[in-house]
């Protein structure tokens, strides 16, 4: 019998380049409802909230900067995610809360 994981590879080509890709343990439908309640519960959208989901659930990622050196894990230097792009961030997003289809590998 299969075994679920929520643990997911995501190949992140179109976005880092060749080769590059994210292992990042998904949201439970539960746990993105709690997400919503917290963040519907504050006055105004709370990046903070969203870069500590982000930062939790990125286990692995081979994505690098702009001059081809290796970013730290956002669990390790959470400050990683104000070098990102939009686009970086959408396909981590995607992927942390289950909207990301094509590229990924359990």
């Amino acid at each position: 019998m299969p075994q679920k994981t929520l643990v997911k590879r995501v190949q992140t080509k179109d976005i880092q380049g060749e080769g590059t890709y994210v292992v990042v343990r998904a949201l439970t439908w539960g746990e993105q409802k709690a997400f919503r309640r917290e963040a519907e519960a504050r006055d105004d959208p709370d990046e903070q909230l969203i870069e500590a989901t982000l930062a939790s659930r990125v286990i692995e990622w081979n994505w690098s900067d702009e001059n081809e050196v290796p970013l730290p894990l956002p669990k390790d230097d959470p400050t990683v995610l104000d070098r990102l792009t939009d686009e970086e961030l959408t396909c981590l997003t995607r992927a942390i809360f289950g909207t990301a289809k094509e590229g990924s590998k359990n």
